[in-house]
């Protein structure tokens, strides 16, 4: 995904040990847009099978995995503008308290 982007992206490695705390602290003054779950799982690995629904609805994804986040990248990039600046669904942006700051504070080291 973040080839196809072509934005020289790379991940970022941080401690969870490091982390994981932070976030919790942001959360409770109420700084992070994160849930607790989220952060709490989000470095564990998980998978999501549909070996179910391929055997008794016999069927089968239309895309791969990195098809689909492809895709729905490009979607964004043809709908972008229409993204309101507040609301209450995923296609709406919000507010990043801390993680905004932390990704501000990556940029300046860069």
């Amino acid at each position: 995904m973040l080839d196809f982007a072509g934005k020289g992206a790379k991940p970022l490695r941080v401690p969870v040990w490091l982390v994981v705390p932070i976030l919790e602290i942001a959360w409770w003054l109420r700084l992070s847009p994160l849930y607790p779950w989220v952060y709490a799982t989000a470095y564990k690995d998980s998978f999501v099978a549909i070996d179910k629904a391929k055997d008794i609805l016999k069927w089968k994804p239309k895309y791969s995995n990195s098809e689909a986040l492809i895709r729905s990248y490009k979607w964004y990039l043809e709908h972008k503008d229409e993204i309101e600046e507040s609301g209450t669904t995923h296609r709406v942006k919000w507010k990043q308290g801390i993680l905004g700051i932390a990704k501000a504070m990556l940029k300046l080291t860069r």
